[in-house]
């Protein structure tokens, strides 16, 4: 993971929270360590691979630690081999690698696309292939291409499927394909879009279903991660979605001499290009001013509000709590918490506009 991952929030007096800044990404090294460096991440499953579980301890820090299971490692390392894709092409890199020695000019090539449905078990020659040689320019842009040993990181976008399979194998060990930008839309959806957004399918993969893996649901803190870089990704692809249609939305009407005199740039030199965001990209400025500027609005023409209520959610609610897994608390499960805390506000919500409990209600403003 390519982002600044801040662990100051973490001092042991209130749960674990993970939380990044910063723009997130995901990078991927060559397939061999620089001369004298441990292997670490992707490179374990090529290097050294007769010490593999003592290299990946290492890796960790965690080679004398006891809170680290050897076995429980071996078992992993044993099921990923024999039902991930992108593992077993690693394997057959450390094959010829192997075989050859250095004298082999190998690369794996991970495959942006690949044929059939989305939730059909890939296979390893559907997701990535070994190149031997040169001969990578006729290649698709957004492939990514592990060099063999070249010193440097190269970043995966997050639109590629491979983004979250190869980030987080124990989530996905059989190398389910992430979100891409063609997944199509059922025919009996309501609206008019043809394809899948990044954020209705993430929110698919964390539903709670009879008869599937809840692998994600119970895992606890890598979950907490997970969830935290899906919605890195969506943040990311909106934001990169209006810097790249800024002529639809129109900004030469706003973006220039008075955006600057409002942001106090009185000098020309430091009026250099802007990204307009719109006020429906939530928590940006225009969409804080707009709702500034309606509730400001009702209090011209309705006198100051009578009330101004903050509603809070208190983990310890029985909803929340009677549907924990088996050794979960209740920050394990974000999911299950925004859910309940949804429900319960647009209960409330309705307490005050239908059912009169305070009254009845001539204007409001409801800001999240």
């Amino acid at each position: 993971m390519g982002g600044r991952v801040d662990n100051s929030v973490n001092d042991g007096r209130s749960a674990y929270v993970f939380r990044i800044s910063g723009s997130n990404h995901h990078k991927i090294g060559t397939l061999l360590p620089p001369s004298g460096f441990i292997p670490k991440f992707a490179q374990l499953y090529i290097y050294d691979t007769s010490n593999e579980v003592s290299n990946r301890l290492n890796a960790l820090g965690r080679s004398g630690s006891s809170d680290v299971r050897a076995d429980v490692v071996q078992g992993l390392q044993e099921m990923l081999d024999s039902v991930n894709p992108y593992v077993a092409v690693f394997r057959r890199a450390r094959d010829m690698l192997r075989d050859h020695g250095e004298v082999l000019d190998v690369k794996i090539r991970i495959i942006r696309a690949r044929e059939g449905r989305q939730y059909i078990t890939p296979t390893a020659n559907e997701v990535a292939g070994l190149l031997v040689g040169d001969g990578t320019e006729n290649f698709e842009s957004r492939d990514v291409i592990i060099q063999r040993r070249d010193g440097t990181l190269q970043r995966i976008n997050e639109t590629h499927p491979s983004y979250m399979p190869l980030q987080y194998p124990l989530l996905f060990p059989y190398g389910t394909d992430g979100w891409s930008q063609d997944i199509p839309r059922s025919s009996t959806s309501s609206t008019s879009r043809s394809t899948v957004t990044m954020r209705e399918f993430y929110a698919f993969r964390i539903q709670d279903r009879v008869g599937e893996s809840a692998v994600i649901k119970q895992s606890k803190r890598l979950g907490q991660q997970f969830y935290v870089d899906a919605w890195a990704a969506i943040e990311q692809y909106r934001l990169t979605w209006f810097q790249n249609h800024q002529g639809r939305l129109r900004t030469e009407l706003y973006s220039g001499i008075q955006d600057a005199i409002t942001a106090g740039d009185v000098n020309a030199q430091s009026v250099g290009r802007r990204y307009i965001l719109p006020s429906s990209f939530t928590g940006g400025p225009r969409y804080m001013m707009q709702h500034y500027q309606d509730a400001i609005a009702m209090c011209r023409a309705l006198g100051p509000p009578d009330f101004f209520v903050t509603f809070t959610c208190n983990p310890g609610w029985p909803e929340i709590v009677n549907e924990l897994l088996l050794g979960q608390r209740s920050e394990d499960r974000p999911d299950l918490i925004t859910r309940v805390f949804k429900i319960k506000l647009r209960q409330l919500l309705d307490d005050f506009k239908e059912k009169k409990i305070l009254g009845r209600v001539i204007a409001g403003k409801f800001v999240e």
